[in-house]
């Protein structure tokens, strides 16, 4: 199914209205929000996701991140309630040659969050199930957009690295 060029943006806007609007808690990290209103939370996979999924979700952000992050400098630290998305990410990292500590705590863990996206129906690409996965670690955020699909999951968005300060 080839999407049109329009797509991509309606996506996007959909999605982060829908982060904006339905999210508890606070604005999460990735949103930008200023320094003294900024909540880091842990990894929270708000969607439910088959282990293939969740596996499939970690492997592609965690290629992102080896893509964009220098391998020195630059641990990796999950914490205990990490989720599977997170914790299969953090092994592919670990395989690639990151630092890894498990069962971190305080500022700067390494995480993976999903968030569902509404759906405004097929007329405009966004698939039923749609969802966006957000993998936060010290210095940037990487965002997707996935739907769920036969053993796995397809993106929907091309994936953004957002530059985010390193967290002390």
């Amino acid at each position: 199914m080839r999407q049109r060029p329009c797509t991509m943006p309606v996506l996007a806007l959909l999605g982060l209205g829908f982060i904006l609007a339905g999210c508890t808690g606070g604005v999460p990290i990735h949103m930008g929000t200023s320094a003294t209103a900024r909540v880091e939370p842990q990894s929270r996979e708000l969607v439910s996701l088959s282990p293939a999924q969740e596996c499939a979700v970690g492997y592609d952000l965690a290629r992102q991140v080896y893509q964009t992050v220098s391998v020195n400098g630059t641990p990796i630290r999950v914490g205990a309630a990490a989720g599977g998305c997170t914790l299969h990410a953090a092994e592919y990292l670990r395989r690639a040659g990151f630092a890894v500590t498990e069962n971190a705590t305080g500022k700067g863990q390494f995480g993976i969050s999903t968030y569902a996206m509404a759906s405004a129906g097929e007329s405009d690409g966004a698939a039923v199930g749609s969802f966006i996965a957000v993998a936060r670690l010290p210095g940037y955020v990487v965002t997707r957009a996935y739907r769920p699909g036969e053993g796995g999951v397809y993106p929907v968005s091309p994936v953004s690295v957002r530059s985010a300060g390193v967290v002390q």
